[in-house]
């Protein structure tokens, strides 16, 4: 875990001297000093409506394990994506399940499973825009390549979870057999982690709740494209449509990289090689990753900040999210 730690604060710094390497900071702070702050407003709005979709989306696919209610949703959605930017290597992805144990008693396997599922469908939906990216605007052909092993990989899984999910029995039956193998403490143990997993799965078997998770994983990827393409008229960019998805998606291969607290550095270089495949200037396309990085990660850590009293939590806690890794249900 720490040499992953390591290695993510290595290739951050790489891609952080990468983005600001031969960019004059008079340019920068010209650029800054030249964009209708205006955009602003309609932006703040989009990023809190898409983390409402967020939550909401979350809570559909939680329902079996748990019902709660939107602005209980929407509190734990905004704490657990504060972890994710302040904690190391994704490990913020199980503030969300801690939280679920320590306010409900839920398992951390079956609400780690809803975390899963999350994850799958934004991998998917992001990979089907790439597709329409791809089409549309020439790229460089490592990112058809990359787009194509995730998608193969996220399709994978969901596969695979959706199996589980549909023969619960036969794998609640595979788990008992390869368990058997081990000694019975540790097999009971892993009967009762998979068996809880399986349960935070039982969404995958409906049709009608996958489409509509599958609606609201779209609904919410098109939300955030176009706060970039606002940010695209603040920064006075004449640019299409499509770059601004083409931004939204080179970035998310980029931050699935090993990156720092926050993805400094992945974030900024993948928005410039971006930006630069339409003709913007190094330093504008800089100044423009700096000021979506910044809007991005501080407003989902003001909302994140916001909401930790309401679940009886301090900010020293997250940073011991890292505990949950091997905490035992």
């Amino acid at each position: 875990m720490k040499k992953g730690f390591v290695f993510g604060l290595i290739l951050s710094g790489i891609f952080l001297y990468l983005a600001f390497r031969k960019v004059n900071l008079k340019d920068l702070k010209m650029a800054f000093s030249q964009a209708e702050y205006i955009y602003l407003i309609p932006v703040t709005l989009l990023v809190l409506f898409s983390q409402w979709l967020r939550s909401y989306r979350w809570g559909l696919i939680l329902e079996p394990v748990k019902r709660l209610d939107q602005w209980t949703l929407f509190s734990l959605t905004s704490v657990g994506y504060m972890a994710i930017l302040l904690l190391p290597i994704r490990l913020g992805e199980f503030a969300r399940p801690y939280l679920l144990n320590r306010k409900y008693g839920l398992g951390l396997s079956s609400t780690l499973a809803t975390i899963t599922i999350e994850r799958v469908f934004d991998g998917l939906t992001l990979m089907i825009v790439l597709a329409f990216v791809i089409a549309t605007v020439p790229l460089p052909k490592w990112v058809a390549n990359a787009g194509i092993i995730m998608l193969t990989m996220f399709f994978s899984l969901f596969v695979l979870l959706l199996s589980l999910a549909i023969k619960r029995d036969y794998s609640t039956k595979v788990i008992n057999g390869f368990s058997s193998k081990f000694p019975h403490s540790i097999s009971k143990r892993m009967i009762h982690l998979l068996t809880s997993f399986l349960d935070g799965l039982e969404i995958l078997p409906s049709l009608r709740k996958n489409v509509f998770v599958a609606f609201l994983s779209v609904t919410l990827w098109i939300t955030i494209g176009f706060i970039i393409y606002l940010l695209f008229l603040s920064f006075k960019f004449d640019l299409p449509l499509i770059a601004a998805y083409t931004v939204l998606t080179l970035t998310a291969l980029g931050v699935m990289l090993p990156a720092a607290p926050g993805f400094v550095g992945n974030f900024h270089i993948f928005v410039i090689i971006a930006l630069t495949l339409f003709k913007i200037p190094k330093s504008e396309a800089l100044t423009f990753a700096i000021m979506l990085h910044f809007i991005n990660v501080g407003l989902i850590i003001l909302l994140g900040l916001i909401f930790l009293p309401h679940n009886a939590i301090s900010l020293s806690k997250i940073y011991q999210i890292k505990q949950v890794v091997t905490h035992t249900e």
